[in-house]
């Protein structure tokens, strides 16, 4: 039985250095969605070679130099502000464009779409506006239609820019930069992140 899943990735960016000047991902992602034991498997490398990266049924590659990926089961979320069902979450180590803020914190994560739309309405919103910009391509990306980061709560996606539909094996979203807040603030690098947002084929 195949699983539906929707997969958001965060990774702090510096503007001046990488964020606005990214052509392509910088990951290639493909998701098994038939049920696994969870199991760590990080090939080793050198720095010419990608990290090959498998837990839960999920497997990605990251490119040499952006450090390597440790997968986790975490447990649902309470709460008004942040609920989700159980998930799996990738902390990127040694990603080499830490945020000095600590605010965000390079990650992959991995929900069942249909449960984590059932219990937060801000995640319902954002899997329907995503599953609407992969069904209609010609459908011009904009701020006011993009998918938001669902466990950002009450924040209201302040701008977006560079975005892009992207398709890997299984997996088909949109990516772009972006920041949060839940007050009028000055947008600045250490605020703004790359955001990939995307959906199983199965949705």
């Amino acid at each position: 039985m195949k699983k539906k899943l929707v997969i958001t990735l965060v990774v702090i960016v510096l503007l001046l250095g990488l964020g606005l000047f990214v052509p392509h991902s910088p990951f290639s992602l493909a998701v098994e969605t038939t049920p696994q034991a969870a199991a760590l498997t990080v090939e080793p490398t050198n720095d010419s070679l990608p990290s090959q990266i498998s837990f839960g049924g999920i497997s990605f590659e990251l490119p040499s130099g952006m450090g390597i990926a440790q997968g986790v089961n975490m447990p649902p979320v309470e709460g008004p502000l942040q609920p989700s069902p159980a998930f799996i979450e990738f902390a990127l180590q040694g990603f080499p464009f830490p945020d000095p803020n600590g605010l965000y914190q390079p990650r992959v994560r991995v929900y069942p779409a249909a449960e984590y739309a059932a219990i937060s309405p801000w995640a319902a919103e954002s899997i329907r506006r995503l599953a609407y910009l992969l069904d209609n391509p010609s459908v011009v990306l904009e701020n006011d239609n993009l998918p938001n980061v669902a466990y950002k709560g009450s924040a209201e996606q302040l701008y977006a820019t560079q975005a892009k539909r992207l398709s890997f094996v299984d997996v088909q979203g949109v990516r772009m930069i972006s920041a949060y807040a839940q007050y009028p603030m000055a947008i600045g690098r250490h605020s703004s992140f790359y955001h990939f947002e995307g959906l199983t084929t199965d949705r």
